[in-house]
C-alpha cells in the first residue's frame, strides 16, 4: 500500500509538472486572433518618461539610463530624450538613427540600416501587425505578454526577438540580441 501511494504521488507530481510546464510555453497566436493580441500594442504612449536596462553578458551589472521619449506618428519619428548616465537625444526615423550630443545644434546619423530603424518605430508606433518580420506569440502564464522571433535575416542578426508585456500604466519591451538583453519601460505622461 505504500508503495501505492509513492507511485501515486510520483504520478500526480509528474501530472502537475506537465501541465505547469504546458501552461509556461509559448504558442503561436492564430492569425484570426492576431488583431486582438496586438491591439493594446497599437496605442502606445506618445510621450512619456522611460528607463533602460541593458545586460551584457559580460558584465555582472546592467547598464541602465533614463529619459523622456515622445512619439511623432504623423512624420514617423521618435525622440529618445536620454538625461541619465549622460544626456544625449536620439531620433529615430525611417531613413536611419541620429544622434545629438550637447553643445552639438545638429543630429548626426550613426545608424545607416534602415532594416533596424524600422523594427524600432514599427516596435514604438504600434505598426507591428502589418509587419511580415514578425512570429507572433502567446503564452497562458503571462497573459499581458507576447513575444516575437524575428523572421527576416537580415534584421536577425542585430535583434532575434522581441517580447511586448502592458500593465496598466507601464509598458515593457525587451530586446534579445546577440550579446545584450535589453528591457525597456515606458510610462505616458499624464495630462
Amino acid at each position: 500500500m505504500k508503495h501505492c501511494s509513492q507511485v501515486l504521488v510520483v504520478l500526480f507530481s509528474c501530472l502537475y509538472a506537465i501541465g505547469v510546464l504546458a501552461n509556461n510555453s509559448w504558442q503561436p497566436i492564430a492569425k484570426q486572433q492576431l488583431k486582438q493580441y496586438l491591439a493594446p500594442y497599437q496605442n502606445l504612449p506618445v510621450k512619456g518618461t522611460f528607463s533602460q536596462s541593458k545586460k551584457l553578458q559580460f558584465l555582472t551589472v546592467p547598464i541602465r539610463s533614463s529619459g523622456e521619449f515622445s512619439i511623432d506618428k504623423q512624420q514617423a519619428e521618435l525622440l529618445w530624450q536620454q538625461h541619465k548616465p549622460v544626456q544625449q537625444q536620439t531620433k529615430i526615423t525611417p531613413a536611419g538613427i541620429y544622434q545629438q550630443n550637447p553643445g552639438q545644434s545638429d543630429f548626426v546619423k550613426v545608424v545607416d540600416d534602415t532594416v533596424v530603424s524600422q523594427l524600432l518605430l514599427a516596435v514604438f508606433t504600434g505598426d507591428i501587425a502589418e509587419q511580415d518580420w514578425f512570429l507572433w506569440q502567446h503564452n497562458p502564464a503571462q497573459a499581458h505578454c507576447i513575444k516575437s522571433d524575428i523572421l527576416l535575416a537580415e534584421l536577425s542578426q542585430f535583434v532575434q526577438s522581441i517580447k511586448l508585456c502592458q500593465q496598466q500604466d507601464l509598458t515593457q519591451i525587451a530586446l534579445s540580441e546577440k550579446q545584450v538583453e535589453t528591457l525597456i519601460e515606458l510610462t505616458e505622461y499624464k495630462e
